[in-house]
């Protein structure tokens, strides 16, 4: 880790950093979200990466607000863990429900987005991090989630799929390893069961439009 002013900045969160930029150019100029059509989404995506970010970076002084008034700096000096991730990961859910309702973005097309950061940005974080079988696993499975987003981008439920695979790959890492991570932040098994649940509710919800539309066309 180094120094930069109050804060300490650690190898791992560069590497994190630098790993979610590729993931953003991925997104930008080589899947198939490229295209003109597809730039507001981007921008609500950025957005939510942008909000993720500072969520985690600042969400002790949230999680531990005693701390703005004993000690301030060390809140925000130290990268955060599965407390941040948690609110951080609910403010973006939030974000993205709003911007799919506010600009009539289909809201399984932003997360189909997402998984085109998240993704690639998780393969070079494992390639470098990672080692043995564990690095085979994430990258065997990251690699099907992007291939199926890649054929099937225009079907009905792409998008939940691919998110309750990644749910499911993270699951499956954390039964198997003894320190399975999101990035740099190790996860609790609860993480991966809520991205499973939200998305069995995603598509629930979707049924249930789908049926009340034909009952109506009918």
């Amino acid at each position: 880790m180094f120094q930069l002013g109050p804060f300490v900045i650690q190898y791992e969160m560069l590497l994190v950093l630098i790993s979610v930029a590729l993931g953003v150019s991925f997104l930008r100029y080589f899947s198939p979200m490229q295209h003109r059509d597809d730039k507001a989404i981007r921008e609500v995506i950025y957005n939510g990466l942008l909000t993720l970010f500072v969520t985690m970076q600042f969400g002790t002084l949230v999680m531990r607000p005693e701390l703005l008034v004993t000690d301030p700096l060390s809140a925000i000096a130290y990268p955060s863990g599965r407390q941040e991730l948690w609110l951080a990961t609910i403010i973006v859910m939030v974000y993205f429900l709003y911007a799919s309702w506010r600009h009539q973005h289909a809201l399984q097309r932003i997360f189909i987005g997402l998984l085109l950061v998240l993704i690639p940005a998780e393969m070079v974080y494992v390639t470098v991090q990672s080692t043995g079988v564990e690095t085979l696993v994430y990258l065997s499975g990251f690699a099907l989630i992007l291939w199926m987003i890649f054929q099937h981008i225009q079907k009905r439920w792409t998008g939940w799929i691919g998110l309750g695979l990644w749910g499911f790959l993270q699951l499956f890492a954390i039964v198997g390893f003894q320190n399975p991570f999101l990035f740099h932040v190790v996860i609790h098994w609860s993480f991966p069961v809520a991205m499973i649940g939200f998305v069995i509710v995603m598509i629930m919800v979707d049924v249930v439009k789908s049926s009340r539309k034909e009952m109506k066309g009918g």
